[in-house]
C-alpha cells in the first residue's frame, strides 16, 4: 500500500515483534531455521569465490592475519593498562 518492497515490509515486521514481550520466544523458535539458512548462505558464499586470485592477496592476508592475531590482544591490554583494569 506504501510503494515499499516486501523486505522494507520485513524488516519492519521484525522490528515491530522484537519490541513485544514474546520476543524470546520467537528467537528461540526461528534459531533452527537461521542456523539452516545461515549453512546456505556460507554455501553460496564459498562457491562464488575465485581461488585463482588466491595467490596475489596472500601477503595482504598474512599481513591483516598477522595483526589481529598479535595486535588486537595487545591494544586491548594497552586500553586495560590505561583504564587501571590490567
Amino acid at each position: 500500500m506504501v510503494g515499499l518492497g516486501m523486505e522494507v515490509g520485513g524488516l519492519l515486521a521484525g522490528v515491530a515483534l522484537a519490541s513485544t514481550p514474546y520476543r524470546e520466544s520467537i528467537a528461540a523458535r526461528l534459531a533452527p531455521l537461521r542456523d539452516f539458512l545461515l549453512l546456505f548462505f556460507f554455501i553460496a558464499l564459498g562457491a562464488t569465490l575465485d581461488l585463482s586470485q588466491l595467490g596475489t592477496h596472500l601477503s595482504a592476508a598474512i599481513i591483516f592475519s598477522l595483526f589481529v592475531l598479535i595486535g588486537n590482544p595487545l591494544i586491548v591490554m594497552i586500553i586495560m593498562g590505561t583504564y587501571g583494569i590490567w
